[in-house]
């Protein structure tokens, strides 16, 4: 069986995660969905998604907007980190965002990076964490979900 890279199956859960969202939508809020990616084993940590991954809009975080913040673990080399270490462990997908007491919905997709390393024989994330939100609009959000339909269908063949 062939084996599905971790943006596969980030893909992945997030379509069953999305078409649950409906199933479940009396049971749950629309912002109940967070998926968290399995540490690849030892070797295959660049297979994760890493800050200079591009999107549909460019880079998905921009090292100008990265160093605006503060280091994130001082022991640590932040350009290293960024260039090296930081990956996406973690997907939240908001079909319904709304900020306090707006009833305006936003549609977004977060992701959690944290720096992922091999330390004595194992993959490990440092207890650090930066979250990137991307917003959608409806033509963009219904793309997004026609693109990634033929996965709820059980097609996991890599485009």
């Amino acid at each position: 069986m062939k084996s599905v890279s971790p943006r596969r199956l980030a893909a992945i859960a997030f379509l069953v995660s999305f078409s649950s969202l409906k199933a479940h939508a009396s049971r749950f809020g629309l912002n109940d969905v967070t998926i968290l990616l399995p540490l690849p084993p030892i070797g295959q940590i660049a297979e994760l998604i890493a800050p200079a991954a591009m999107g549909s809009r460019g880079v998905l975080l921009a090292k100008d907007i990265y160093f605006r913040f503060p280091a994130l673990d001082s022991s640590f080399d932040a350009q290293t980190l960024y260039d090296r270490d930081f990956k996406v462990i973690g997907i939240r997908i908001d079909p319904c965002f709304a900020e306090g007491s707006s009833t305006t919905c936003r549609k977004q997709i977060r992701l959690v990076w944290q720096p992922v390393q091999e330390v004595v024989g194992a993959t490990v994330t440092l207890d650090a964490a930066l979250h990137t939100f991307y917003e959608f609009n409806d033509s963009e959000w219904n793309e997004l979900v026609r693109e990634w339909s033929p996965l709820a269908k059980g097609n996991l063949t890599e485009s």
